[in-house]
């Protein structure tokens, strides 16, 4: 039977809709229908699905397969804030499919007249409409004017240089990133933020020292010398180095120690050695001490005679103090410094820098290297190579080394394996293999 073409006007001839319907039913090809063709509408049996075109990209492909969501095909997905099928970043769903917001930096034509990644006034765009800002010179324009002894450029009281094109110190109730642990602006310190911005005195078992600005902790657990090092230092500190006999006195009396506590000290045969790198002119050794050659790590005992220094297998296991100290400020451009007792090698010294918000220390100016060698003891990493040209060191700024800043005979790479740059204990520069361990000096702005 030939299928009989069913129009408008034939169903109304024959008599009805009724009629017609029975016609057009019994003309259609069901077969087909039920099959389907990718592309007309139908979800047939051998498709997944159909949205009426063979175009890949929209979620159903050419071949009426449901494709996977991705950021841009126009449907919304539970991780996305929107989608509007582009990925264009000026309209209000930027790239990413998140909704644009004042603040992202990303301009939303319609609505924002400019966005610089804040939302911060005095910048010239403000709420993300252009500002009209006073003319000539204002702090926060990253020039330094007449009557600012800073201007960073930023909005951050977080760092050297505050909102008030001031420097930032400790005891001024804001607390500098990476530098300061604390600062309540609170001139009585018994509330456990001490004068030197440590967090230190509120607990019975650590103490705050005027006299050197130091915080003592007292760990009553007993492990090895290196263990107890290696605790200390993940404090951002080191063993308890006692320099004088007022020291001793002030930290057994206000910790309360009764027993025999591991020092940051250790003997050899040409002498003896402070972890921290400082002097060792003063000394209580008890009588006989130090002794067996074997016995090179030093321990305190306090007793009815005094705080006496006894020999002690660096294995044994014994408590111990910590001791920290708050970072070196310079006073030429106020950034900090902060030494690092353990021994790393260069990179990694770099990446223990960068983790707590600095970078390897860059010595570039006469005041800094001299203000850093005052006050730090030991040989430490410092950033600069001369792995481009050898012998000639360059800071990671770019800067060079001056070369009159090094020891005598420096650098002396005979071999070209000594490729980067250590201050030594002679407040001056010195090179070796940068995979040697070294104490590591961090600076931060």
């Amino acid at each position: 039977m030939q299928p009989v073409p069913v129009r408008g006007p034939s169903v109304v001839s024959l008599g009805g809709a009724l009629l017609g319907a029975a016609l057009v039913a019994s003309c259609l090809d069901w077969s087909a229908l039920e099959i389907g063709s990718c592309g007309d509408g139908f979800v047939g049996r051998e498709e997944v699905c159909d949205d009426g075109n063979r175009i890949s990209g929209d979620g159903c492909s050419d071949t009426c397969r449901v494709e996977p969501p991705y950021c841009g095909d126009g449907r919304k997905d539970p991780n996305e804030d929107c989608d509007d099928a582009n990925l264009l970043e000026n309209d209000d769903c930027v790239l990413g499919c998140t909704a644009a917001t004042c603040g992202d930096g990303k301009l939303f034509e319609v609505q924002e007249a400019c966005d610089d990644g804040n939302q911060n006034a005095g910048d010239g765009c403000y709420d993300c409409q252009v500002e009209l800002l006073p003319s000539g010179p204002r702090c926060g324009d990253g020039t330094l004017d007449q009557g600012e002894v800073c201007d960073d450029g930023n909005e951050s009281n977080a760092d050297a240089c505050a909102t008030s094109c001031g420097w930032t110190t400790c005891g001024d109730g804001r607390v500098r990133e990476g530098v300061e642990e604390c600062d309540d602006g609170d001139p009585i310190k018994s509330d456990g933020c001490s004068q030197g911005c440590l967090r230190c005195g509120a607990e019975p078992n650590s103490f705050f020292r005027k006299g050197n600005g130091h915080c003592y902790t007292l760990h009553s657990d007993a492990v090895s010398q290196n263990q107890a090092r290696s605790a200390c230092q993940a404090q951002g500190g080191d063993l308890w180095t006692v320099t004088s006999q007022a020291e001793g006195r002030d930290v057994t009396m206000s910790l309360m120690l009764a027993e025999r506590y591991w020092l940051g000290l250790q003997t050899s045969e040409s002498g003896r050695s402070w972890v921290s790198g400082e002097g060792t002119t003063y000394t209580n050794f008890a009588p006989g001490e130090p002794s067996a050659p074997a016995q090179r790590c030093v321990a305190l005992e306090r007793d009815d005679i005094g705080n006496l220094w006894f020999s002690q297998p660096c294995d044994d296991a014994l408590p111990y103090v910590c001791e920290r100290a708050p970072a070196l400020i310079s006073s030429n451009n106020h950034h900090a410094f902060r030494v690092h007792s353990g021994a790393l090698d260069a990179n990694q010294a770099r990446t223990a820098c960068a983790a707590e918000g600095g970078y390897l220390a860059m010595l570039e100016t006469q005041e800094e290297r001299l203000y850093v060698a005052k006050n730090v003891g030991l040989a430490v990493w410092v950033d600069a190579s001369d792995a481009a040209v050898e012998g000639e060191f360059v800071w990671a700024s770019g800067t060079p080394v001056d070369s009159a800043a090094f020891a005598m005979g420096q650098p002396d790479d005979a071999d070209a394996s000594q490729n980067c740059l250590f201050l030594n204990q002679g407040e001056r520069f010195a090179d070796g293999p940068c995979t040697e361990k070294h104490p590591f000096l961090c600076e931060i702005d």
